[in-house]
C-alpha cells in the first residue's frame, strides 16, 4: 500500500499554462549526429539533447514533387512544427502507366544508378535538413518492388546500400528505414545486406530501422535483432481494419529487452472530404480527424514511443481523388499534430515511462481492445503524469504515485490548445482522486489529455 496520505495533505490543484521545462532542441550542429540514448528509449543528438521524431509522411517527395513544390511543401512543414519527414529514394508507382525502377537505374541494376535521377535525390534530401529537419529516408520501397531487389540480390544490394548511404553519410540529419510496408521475404537475404551496406559507411553508427507489415514491428520482421537495425518502427491501425491498436503494440514493444527506441511509422491517413468516415471515425485505411487524432496521442510518447508520423493521403501520393497536397497541408488533423507538438515542447517527454502497471491510472481507463482506452505514462522521478482519454471518463487516480509534493494539473484540450483547471476532485476512502474528463472539446469530440505536475 502506498503512503496516499502525506501527498494528500499537499495538494494544490491548479490551472497552469507553459510548464516549466527547457524544451529539447531540434537544432544540430554541422557534426552533431543522432544517437540512441544511454536507457535505450528515444534518440538524442550526440550532444545529449533528446529529439523527438514528430515526422510528417511523404513518401514520393523525392520523386513526385516539382522542386517549387517540395519548397512549398517543406516551407510549410517546418512552420507546422514537425521535426521529420519520411520519404523514399525509389518508391512505387502510384498512376497508370508509371515506371517503376528506369528512372533511378539503368535496367533496374543497383550498380548503374541514373546520376540525374539522383541529383534531384540528393537536392530534395539537402532542402529537407536545410531547413531543420530530419530526413527519415528509404533506398527503395520494399513491398511493390521486392522483384527488381530479389534481382540484384545480396552481393549488389550491400553495395547498394554501401552506396545510398555514402552519399548522406556526411549529413547528420539523415537516419535510415529499410522495406517498405511488407515483411522482409522473399528478399530478407537482400535487405539484410542493404542494412549490412548502410551500417559499413557509418561504422554500426546509422539510425536505421525495418519498416514491415501492419500490425508487426521490425522486431517482429527480425527477431534475431541484427545489429545493422537500431530503432524499432511501429505499424498498426486498430481492429476495425486490422489487428491491434497502437496503444497495444507499444505496450507490447516497449517490454522488449534490452530497451531499443521505436517510433510509430505508419497508420490511418487523413484522405479529406474524399471518404465517408461514419460513426466510427474510420473508412478501410483512412481516418477522419479524431481517428487521425487519437491514434497521434495512443502511439505517442504516452505510450513509450521516441516519436510518432502523421499522414495525409493527398500528401505522400502527391494529389489523389480531387484531394490535393497543398488542401491536406490545411486538414484539421494536421493543425492538431501541431498542438500535440507545442504539449511535448513544454514537457521532459523523454523521462515519461508508459503506466501499464497502473501506479497513478488505477481505474476509469475503459475497457483494454477498445476505442474507449485511456492511456497514461509517469515520470521516472514521479513529478509528472500525462494521460490520454480518447472518451468521456471519471479517471481514477492514485496520487501516491507521485512524488510528494504540490501537485499543478490541467486538461489540454488536442483540438484547440487552450487549458483549463480540472473541476470536480473527489477524494474517496482509499484516498484515490476520481476526476470527470470534460464533456466535449472544441471540435466538439470527447478526447482530453490530463497534465499532473509535482511542484
Amino acid at each position: 500500500m502506498k503512503d496516499r496520505g502525506s501527498t494528500l495533505t499537499v495538494i494544490s490543484l491548479t490551472v497552469f499554462g507553459v510548464l516549466g521545462c527547457t524544451v529539447a532542441g531540434e537544432a544540430a550542429s554541422p557534426r552533431n549526429y543522432l544517437e540512441r540514448s544511454p536507457n535505450g528509449r528515444y534518440l538524442q543528438w550526440q550532444d545529449g539533447t533528446p529529439f523527438y521524431i514528430h515526422a510528417d509522411t511523404a513518401w514520393a517527395l523525392p520523386r513526385d514533387y516539382s522542386r517549387d513544390e517540395v519548397i512549398g511543401y517543406l516551407d510549410k512543414t517546418v512552420e507546422q512544427k514537425f521535426s521529420a519527414v519520411q520519404m523514399s529514394a525509389v518508391f512505387h508507382a502510384v498512376r497508370p502507366n508509371q515506371d517503376l525502377m528506369g528512372p533511378a537505374f539503368h535496367e533496374g541494376d543497383f550498380l548503374r544508378p541514373k546520376e540525374n535521377y539522383w541529383a534531384n535525390v540528393d537536392w530534395v534530401v539537402e532542402q529537407t535538413t536545410r531547413r531543420g529537419l530530419v530526413a527519415i529516408l528509404n533506398p527503395i520501397w520494399k513491398k511493390q518492388l521486392a522483384a527488381a531487389i530479389g534481382d540484384n540480390g545480396p552481393e549488389k544490394s550491400r553495395a547498394y546500400g554501401r552506396w545510398f548511404a555514402g552519399r548522406y553519410n556526411d549529413n547528420p540529419r539523415v537516419i535510415y528505414f529499410l522495406g517498405g510496408d511488407a515483411v522482409p521475404d522473399p528478399v530478407r537475404k537482400e535487405i539484410i545486406a542493404m542494412g549490412e551496406g548502410v551500417q559499413d559507411v557509418y561504422e554500426g553508427r546509422a539510425i536505421v530501422a525495418y519498416h514491415s507489415a501492419s500490425d508487426t514491428t521490425s522486431f517482429d520482421a527480425f527477431g534475431d535483432r541484427p545489429s545493422w537495425l537500431t530503432l524499432n518502427w511501429t505499424y498498426s491501425y486498430c481492429p476495425r481494419y486490422r489487428k491491434t491498436y497502437p496503444y497495444e503494440q507499444h505496450w507490447r514493444t516497449f517490454k522488449e529487452h534490452p530497451p531499443m527506441p521505436f517510433q510509430f511509422g505508419e497508420g490511418y491517413y487523413d484522405f479529406g472530404a474524399a471518404r465517408d468516415y461514419g460513426i466510427h471515425h474510420v473508412n478501410t485505411r483512412f481516418g477522419d480527424r479524431y481517428a487521425v487524432r487519437r491514434q497521434a496521442w495512443w502511439a505517442s510518447f504516452v505510450t513509450g514511443s521516441a516519436g510518432h508520423a502523421y499522414g495525409a493521403e493527398a500528401i505522400w501520393h502527391h494529389n489523389r481523388e480531387g484531394e490535393t497536397w497543398r488542401a491536406a497541408l490545411q486538414y484539421p488533423s494536421r493543425q492538431d499534430m501541431m498542438r500535440k507538438k507545442n504539449l511535448l515542447d513544454q514537457i521532459p517527454w523523454w523521462t515519461l515511462r508508459p503506466d501499464m502497471e497502473n501506479v497513478v491510472l488505477v481505474g476509469g481507463y475503459g475497457t483494454w481492445r477498445t476505442d474507449e482506452f485511456a492511456v497514461a505514462a509517469v515520470s521516472e522521478d514521479r513529478k509528472l503524469a500525462v494521460v490520454y482519454t480518447p472518451v468521456r471518463h471519471a479517471l481514477q487516480l492514485d496520487l501516491g504515485g507521485l512524488a510528494t509534493g504540490r501537485i499543478e494539473a490541467r486538461w489540454f484540450d488536442p483540438t484547440s490548445g487552450a487549458s483549463s483547471s480540472p473541476n470536480g476532485w473527489n477524494v474517496g476512502s482509499q484516498g484515490l482522486v476520481t476526476v470527470q474528463s470534460p464533456e466535449k472539446n472544441s471540435a466538439g469530440d470527447a478526447d482530453h489529455v490530463l497534465v499532473l505536475t509535482v511542484q
